[in-house]
C-alpha cells in the first residue's frame, strides 16, 4: 500500500526539520552550520526593516496602483530567482542523498512524491521565506493592515512556495526524462548559470528598491498595469485587495492564487505520472554521469606534474570551467552595473580595485574553495604519495593563485582602460594590491577547504555552507585594506597576511583526518580559530 501525498508530506517535514536541527546543534562535525543558521535568522529581519523604510518612500511618492506594481516587481524577482534556484538544485531527482535513497526503497509513486515534496516545501524551504515573506510583511506594515495583513502575507508566501516547488520538480523530472545522461551535467550547469543570473537580477532590483526607491517608481510608472496583470501581480494581489476593498476581496485573490498553485500541482503530477509510466530511475550523481573514458593522448602523455594535473581536471570538466568564469561575471556585472550604477568615468581607482578583487573572490568561491569536493574520490592518492600535504596543497594554491590572481589583474586593466584614468604609480599600486588580495584569498580558500573537508560520508557535501559563509566573510574583509591608505593600509595588510597564514597552517594539519570521522568529532581550538 503506497503512502498518500499528505501523509508523505508530513513525514518529509518531520524528517527534514529533525535533520536540520541535528545537523546544526547535535552533530559536532557540523557546527559550522550554526553560522548559516545565524545568517538565515538575521537576514530576513534586517531585510524586512530595510524594505519597510524603502516602501514607505514608494508609497509617499506614488499612487497605490504604482506602489503595488513596485511590490510586484520585487516579489516577482524573488519568485523567479527561487524557481531558477530550485530547478538548478537537482536535489529531487539526483541519487545519493539519504532522503532519496530511503524513498527509492519504499513503495512510493513518483506522482505522490512530487506532490508531497511540493507541500512539504511550504514548511522546509527556507530560501523562499528568507525573502518573500519579509517583503510582503513589510508592505502590510506600511499599508497599516495589522494582524490580518500579516496573516494574508504568510498565506500568500506559503501558497507561492508550493507552486514554485511543483513547477521546479516538473522541470527536473522533464530534464531527466528528455536529456541523455551524458548531457545532463552540462544542462545542470546551464541551469545553475540561469539561477545565478536570476539571483543577480534580484539583487539589482532589491538594491534599487532599497537605495533609490523614487527612481524605481519612475521606471515602473509605464509598466504598472502590465506588472499588476502578470503572475508577479497575482502574488501581491491579496494584500492590495485587502487594502483597497477589505477581507472579502483579499480572500477572493487568495483563492485565485491557490487555484493557480493547484493547477501547478496537477500539472506536475501529470508530468511525473507520464515520465514514470514505463518505470522510473533516478538520475545518477553528477560526477558519475560526467565520467568519461580516458583519451589516448592522456594515456601516452606521461606522468602529470601537480600543475598539469589540476589544469587537466579543470579543462576536461567543461561545466565547472564554465561556472568558474561565468557565475562571478554574472554576479559582479549585474550587481554592480545594474544595482550600484557603476559606469565608465564614474568610478574611482579604489572602486575599480574593489571590483577586480570582488570578481576574483567570487571566482575563488567556485574554484579553490571547492577543490576538495572535486577531488574527494581521489584524495586518498594524494595521501599515499611520498610528499607532504603542505607541499601538495602549496602546489594547488599556487596553481589557483595564477588563475584567480591573473583574472583580478586582467579585470583591473580592463576597468582602468574603460574608465580612461591616467596610469600613475598609485594606479599601478592599487592594481598590484587587488591582485595580491586575489592571491591571498586563493591560499585562504585552499586552506579553509582542506581544514573543513568531510570526506568520510559520500552522501554529504565535502564543504558545508558554514565554510562558504566563513570564506566570504574573511575574503570580504580585504576590502577594508583596499579602502584605507598609508599606515592603516599597511597594518591591515600585515594583519590579513598573518590571519591567512594561520588559517592555512591549521587547515593543512586538519586535512590529514579528512577520511576519519573520529577526527572530525574531536574538534580542538587551533591558531586558525584564533585568527577568525
Amino acid at each position: 500500500m503506497t503512502a498518500s501525498p499528505l501523509h508523505l508530506a508530513g513525514l518529509l517535514v518531520r524528517a527534514r526539520l529533525r535533520s536540520l536541527w541535528n545537523g546544526a546543534f547535535r552533530v559536532p562535525q557540523r557546527r559550522s552550520w550554526r553560522l548559516a543558521w545565524l545568517f538565515l535568522l538575521a537576514t530576513p529581519v534586517a531585510y524586512a526593516f530595510l524594505f519597510v523604510t524603502a516602501f514607505e518612500v514608494i508609497v509617499q511618492a506614488a499612487p497605490p496602483a504604482v506602489a503595488a506594481a513596485a511590490l510586484a516587481a520585487v516579489c516577482g524577482a524573488i519568485a523567479l530567482a527561487s524557481l531558477a534556484a530550485k530547478i538548478a538544485s537537482t536535489e529531487a531527482i539526483i541519487a545519493g542523498s539519504a532522503e532519496n535513497e530511503f524513498l527509492m526503497a519504499r513503495p512510493v509513486s513518483l506522482p505522490a512524491l512530487v506532490v508531497a515534496r511540493s507541500l512539504a516545501g511550504a514548511a522546509t524551504d527556507f530560501f523562499d521565506a528568507l525573502f518573500l515573506l519579509p517583503a510582503l510583511a513589510a508592505a502590510a506594515v506600511v499599508w497599516h493592515l495589522g494582524a490580518t495583513g500579516i496573516a494574508v502575507a504568510a498565506l500568500t508566501s506559503v501558497i507561492v512556495q508550493i507552486g514554485i516547488s511543483a513547477l521546479a520538480q516538473l522541470a527536473q523530472v522533464a530534464a531527466v526524462r528528455l536529456v541523455r545522461p551524458a548531457r545532463r551535467r552540462l544542462l545542470w550547469t546551464c541551469l545553475m548559470l540561469l539561477s545565478a543570473l536570476c539571483m543577480a537580477a534580484l539583487w539589482a532590483v532589491a538594491t534599487t528598491a532599497l537605495r533609490s526607491p523614487r527612481a524605481l517608481v519612475l521606471a515602473l510608472v509605464p509598466l504598472a498595469d502590465g506588472l499588476r496583470a502578470s503572475p508577479a501581480g497575482a502574488v501581491v494581489a491579496p494584500l492590495f485587495a485587502l487594502k483597497e476593498a477589505g477581507v472579502g476581496a483579499a480572500l477572493a485573490a487568495l483563492a485565485v492564487l491557490a487555484a493557480a498553485t493547484g493547477a501547478s500541482l496537477a500539472l506536475a503530477r501529470m508530468g511525473a505520472a507520464r515520465a514514470g509510466r514505463n518505470g522510473w530511475e533516478q538520475a545518477g550523481a553528477p560526477w558519475a554521469e560526467a565520467a568519461r573514458q580516458p583519451s589516448s593522448a592522456a594515456a601516452t602523455s606521461g606522468p602529470f606534474t601537480p600543475f598539469g594535473k589540476d589544469l587537466r581536471l579543470v579543462l576536461r570538466d567543461r561545466p565547472r570551467l564554465l561556472s568558474l568564469f561565468a557565475v562571478p561575471t554574472i554576479f559582479i556585472g549585474v550587481q554592480i552595473f545594474g544595482g550600484a550604477g557603476w559606469g565608465p568615468g564614474r568610478s574611482s581607482i579604489g572602486t575599480t580595485s574593489a571590483l577586480a578583487f570582488s570578481l576574483a573572490a567570487y571566482m575563488a568561491t567556485f574554484g579553490p574553495l571547492g577543490h576538495m569536493e572535486a577531488e574527494r574520490r581521489a584524495f586518498w592518492i594524494l595521501r599515499s604519495v611520498p610528499v607532504s600535504l603542505h607541499r601538495l596543497f602549496a602546489w594547488k594554491a599556487a596553481f589557483w593563485s595564477m588563475i584567480v590572481g591573473g583574472t583580478a589583474a586582467l579585470a583591473f586593466v580592463v576597468l582602468v582602460a574603460l574608465s580612461r584614468v591616467p596610469v600613475t604609480a598609485s594606479v599601478v599600486a592599487s592594481g598590484a594590491l587587488a591582485t595580491g588580495g586575489a592571491v591571498l584569498v586563493s591560499w585562504l580558500a585552499v586552506g579553509l577547504a582542506a581544514g573543513s573537508a568531510d570526506l568520510f560520508d559520500d552522501g554529504r557535501s565535502a564543504i558545508g555552507a558554514g565554510t562558504v559563509y566563513l570564506f566570504m566573510l574573511v575574503a570580504g574583509l580585504f576590502n577594508v585594506v583596499l579602502a584605507e591608505t598609508g599606515e592603516t593600509r599597511a597594518r591591515g595588510l600585515l594583519l590579513y597576511v598573518l590571519a591567512v597564514a594561520l588559517l592555512w597552517g591549521s587547515g593543512i594539519e586538519r586535512a590529514a583526518g579528512a577520511f576519519d570521522p573520529e577526527s572530525r568529532v574531536r574538534r580542538t581550538v587551533s591558531a586558525g580559530d584564533g585568527a577568525v
